[in-house]
């Protein structure tokens, strides 16, 4: 990224993160469309892990990623999955054979989900850490190109320093040859959306174009009874942040689950932002936001 609103974006950047200096991005590649992996191995040693290669249900990795970004990004922050800490919410906007689990939107990183129910059957999709980014949130003027967006994207996740995720406590082997790349693709916000929390001025509509890149796995439907999943992630100097995320998860031969049909009732305290979640408050700026959520 050479343009002069690139190095102007980055400064802003690291002026939002308390970052006393001005950080150069890389010109990354031409951006093709679509999705691309980094490594198309990686998955002796994981049966529980579909193969970075493999297109689960009928579609890639990337397309998953696409799809995840779109559920994350199509629901409202009072129920949200990703504010709430404690994993009552995670059945919303869930629908079809993959269920989405991810990080969390807090101030710490870090999550430890003890209610999160997810009907047998169901594979599960989620970043161990990534990112995206867009011209919607924060606004950018002029707007930022699809090389560009996907360059920034590629600059945060280049900066990872450990990955680590553990099923069952099995550790996933070569976790690094689950990174992936989407885009460009779009997404429907509702009102009361992620970015409209975090003050940027983004009614309920349709925005693009979105560049995505990160750590993906996507889990073969596990066996009825509890599982512990738990991954973290760094995002290395000058950013310095680290995600650690611990699901105690229940899986459920019927479909119906408990806390599903408590929160299709309405049973208070059950949906909603977190209290935990509450307390914490947004962090200061969106773009602190984007490099330390996942």
């Amino acid at each position: 990224m050479h343009s002069v609103r690139s190095l102007v974006l980055v400064r802003t950047l690291a002026v939002a993160f308390g970052i006393g200096m001005l950080l150069a991005l890389a010109a990354a590649p031409a951006w093709s469309g679509g999705s691309r992996m980094a490594d198309p191995g990686g998955n002796a040693g994981n049966p529980r892990v579909y193969p970075p290669g493999s297109n689960p249900f009928g579609m890639s990795y990337g397309a998953w990623t696409e799809r995840w970004w779109q559920w994350a990004y199509g629901l409202p922050v009072a129920g949200h999955p990703l504010f709430d800490e404690t994993g009552a919410d995670c059945a919303a906007g869930q629908s079809g054979p993959v269920w989405f689990l991810g990080g969390v939107f807090n101030v710490s990183g870090n999550a430890n989900r003890t209610l999160c129910e997810v009907p047998s059957g169901k594979a599960l999709f989620f970043p161990i850490i990534d990112v995206e980014w867009d011209n919607a949130c924060p606004p950018v003027d002029p707007p930022l190109s699809v090389d560009e967006l996907a360059a920034t994207a590629k600059w945060y996740m280049d900066l990872t320093t450990n990955l680590e995720c553990d099923i069952d406590g099995r550790t996933i082997e070569n976790p690094w040859s689950y990174r992936f790349t989407a885009g460009p693709f779009g997404v429907d916000v509702p009102a009361g959306n992620i970015w409209e929390y975090f003050g940027c001025p983004t009614p309920a509509g349709h925005y693009e174009p979105l560049l995505a890149d990160g750590y993906f796995l996507m889990l073969t439907p596990l066996p009825p009874g509890p599982h512990v999943l738990h991954f973290t992630g760094t995002v290395g100097d000058p950013i310095n942040f680290t995600l650690d995320v611990t699901y105690h998860l229940t899986v459920v031969p019927d479909s119906r689950s408990t806390v599903g049909a408590l929160l299709e009732t309405g049973v208070p305290g059950l949906s909603g932002l977190s209290e935990a979640g509450k307390s914490q408050g947004a962090p200061s700026t969106w773009g602190r936001m984007k490099a330390t959520y996942r």
